[in-house]
This record gives C-alpha cells, sequence and structure tokens, in this order.
C-alpha cells in the first residue's frame, strides 16, 4: 500500500489560492517486470480573486477510483 498527499499553494497580488491531491495505491507485481494496481485520487482545487472592482471564488473536485498497470526493465 501507498499514500502520498500534495499540496501547492500561491498568493500573488490579489489571488490566492491552492491544488490539494491526496492518493491511495494498492499495487500487486505478480511477475517481474509487470504490475497491477487499484487505488482512489482527490483532487481539490480553490481560488479567491479579492480586487476592489470584481470579487469572486472558484472550486472545483475531482475524486474517484483507478486502475493501473505498471511496466519495469
Amino acid at each position: 500500500m501507498r499514500a502520498r498527499l500534495d499540496r501547492f499553494s500561491l498568493n500573488y497580488s490579489y489571488y490566492s489560492g491552492y491544488l490539494r491531491n491526496a492518493v491511495v495505491d494498492v499495487p500487486y507485481q505478480p511477475l517481474r517486470h509487470v504490475g497491477f494496481g487499484l487505488g482512489i485520487r482527490d483532487l481539490f482545487g480553490h481560488l479567491d480573486i479579492d480586487k476592489s472592482d470584481w470579487q469572486g471564488k472558484a472550486r472545483t473536485t475531482f475524486t474517484g477510483p483507478t486502475a493501473f498497470m505498471t511496466l519495469s526493465v
């Protein structure tokens, strides 16, 4: 089993926001050079704009299962 959590944030002038990515995978490698796995992904993004003439927010979310295959040399 493997897990990963990434976060990228940025604040510049009137803009601020971040991206967050979380991953949990269960890999299985039955052969020397070939593996398979299942997992789940969660991607979340948020943006704020704070100007005197325009204010707004944007948010997006992607969550779902994944299936993957790995090849190694």
